[in-house]
């Protein structure tokens, strides 16, 4: 509303987000989705901490350590992940109709769909959240590319045409002086404290 932005669908205010639209109100549906990927055998236990992984990849990626393992899927403290075969390409087309194109295995890997903490991750929920909501059009940052292909690679797993429906835009990510992508997390200015600061929101327009 500061902003001057309306929108055609969605909470009226965050009574309406809580009672209508939150996540928690989907989280049978989240776990669903999980429990036909596991049967499926899409899925394995993994023991790995983040500091393990670490220290055991050059790039970041998770190796595959426990891929072969054949952990027990219902014991604390462990992440459940997605298998993701050597060569997976996975494919997007952009808003002009352009296709492009990521090496899944190779820019990805095993990406985790369950939580250490049993909560459903990050690409099932948004995944979920957008077929859920018929969502046709995705407006993300060029840094999240990897979680569209993921989150693609999961609907072709279950069987959804949300691929063939939706269309996505990266676009360039704004970045401050030192060329450092701008980051609540970094310390960067929120909207609360645009607001707090600025009567008005014309100086954000202006930037």
């Amino acid at each position: 509303e500061w902003l001057g932005i309306d929108y055609h669908f969605g909470p009226s205010g965050p009574d309406d987000l809580f009672s209508s639209y939150s996540q928690k109100l989907r989280k049978d549906l989240y776990f669903n989705s999980i429990e036909i990927l596991q049967k499926a055998g899409y899925l394995f236990a993994c023991e790995c901490t983040r500091s393990k992984i670490r220290n055991s990849s050059i790039n970041n990626i998770y190796p595959g350590t426990c891929k072969n393992k054949k952990l027990p899927f219902f014991k604390e403290n462990q992440t459940w992940r997605v298998c993701v075969p050597e060569n997976t390409s996975i494919y997007f087309s952009t808003l002009t109709n352009k296709k492009r194109e990521i090496d899944l295995a190779k820019d990805v890997g095993d990406f985790v769909i369950r939580r250490r903490d049993g909560l459903p991750a990050y690409q099932i929920a948004s995944l979920m959240d957008d077929i859920e909501m018929s969502i046709n059009l995705i407006v993300r940052g060029s840094d999240l590319i990897s979680s569209t292909c993921s989150q693609l690679f999961l609907a072709n797993c279950l069987k959804d045409p949300f691929p063939e429906v939706t269309n996505f835009v990266h676009h360039k990510l704004v970045k401050n002086e030192s060329g450092k992508k701008l980051s609540k997390s970094s310390g960067d200015h929120s909207l609360k404290f645009l607001r707090n600061k600025f009567s008005s929101p014309t100086i954000i327009y202006q930037r």
